[in-house]
């Protein structure tokens, strides 16, 4: 979290501060190794703030990233659209369902191979789905299929 290192370097500041506030405010006379000593805790002090600070930087620059890539995730859910069994972006491009669905995800989708160009498939869950082509091919099949089965009950003459 972030209000952790807040609190440290708080911690190192407000410890340099009351030092330095001893040092001025001491009605006696510091000896030189006494003073010495104080400026060195001021300085410990002062670096430990610095350090905390760097790296809150460090993690404010992590979370602005963050924020950045799910900004990005919410614009690609405005642009994809459901066209079944897949997700499609305004290019017509795939993307998968599952990822999308399920982990708010937009993963484009792969050809699985060449010699399998009618598959699609998602390298981050591994699901495979059907191109629209192989499913357009796949269903004038199975009506041809239908029609060469109903003509052949005609030709069969009961």
């Amino acid at each position: 979290m972030i209000t952790e290192p807040l609190a440290l370097v708080l911690s190192s500041i407000n410890a340099a501060t009351d030092i330095a506030k001893l040092i001025t405010n001491s009605s006696h006379v510091l000896e030189k190794a006494e003073l010495n000593l104080k400026l060195a805790e001021i300085i410990t002090n002062l670096a430990d703030a610095k350090i905390e600070m760097t790296n809150t930087k460090e993690l404010l620059s992590e979370k602005d990233l963050e924020i950045k890539k799910l900004k990005e995730q919410a614009q690609k859910v405005h642009e994809l659209k459901f066209v079944a069994p897949v997700y499609k972006n305004d290019n017509g491009e795939d993307f998968c369902t599952r990822c999308f669905d399920v982990d708010s995800k937009a993963v484009r989708l792969q050809r699985v191979s060449p010699s399998e160009p009618e598959f699609l498939k998602c390298l981050e869950c591994k699901i495979s789905y059907e191109t629209e082509a192989s499913q357009r091919r796949r269903n004038q099949s199975y009506k041809r299929a239908q029609e060469n089965y109903i003509t052949g009950l005609e030709d069969k003459q009961f």
